[in-house]
């Protein structure tokens, strides 16, 4: 199943009465450990990757291979960078085929961050989702 967006998914937790496990990943293995238990289990999951990891030198082909892996189930998952550092950094993330971001603005100045948001979603450069 190609990866889909939290937001559905979270909306059908809430109504179902469950929860979507986040999980981070840091390696391949970790990325085939996480699939083998998703896939035994049926459970919808956040494959998280955290930011510092997603800066690496092999960040997008890592994100590659966990989209491929997603591809290969029909269990629901996201790929979602787990505490973005900067808009700069989760709109990386975005182009490297992550379906989510979680923004941490908490070392930030908060106004120049919010207006670089805001900035970034008027200009089209951070994709939006309807609904």
């Amino acid at each position: 199943m190609t990866a889909v967006s939290i937001k559905e998914e979270l909306i059908k937790a809430q109504k179902g009465g469950y929860a979507v496990p986040l999980f981070d990943v840091f390696d391949t293995f970790g990325v085939d450990g996480l699939m083998e238990a998703m896939v035994a289990k049926r459970a919808p999951t956040v494959v998280a990757v955290y930011s510092p990891f997603a800066q690496k030198e092999n960040s997008r082909a890592f994100a590659a291979y966990i989209r491929t892996r997603l591809e290969e189930t029909d269990v629901p998952a996201t790929l979602m960078l787990d505490h973005g550092v900067s808009v700069e950094a989760c709109l990386q993330a975005l182009e490297f085929g992550f379906t989510d971001v979680m923004y941490d603005g908490s070392k930030a100045a908060p106004r120049r961050e919010y207006r670089q948001h805001v900035q970034g979603g008027r200009s089209g450069a951070c994709p939006r989702r309807d609904g």
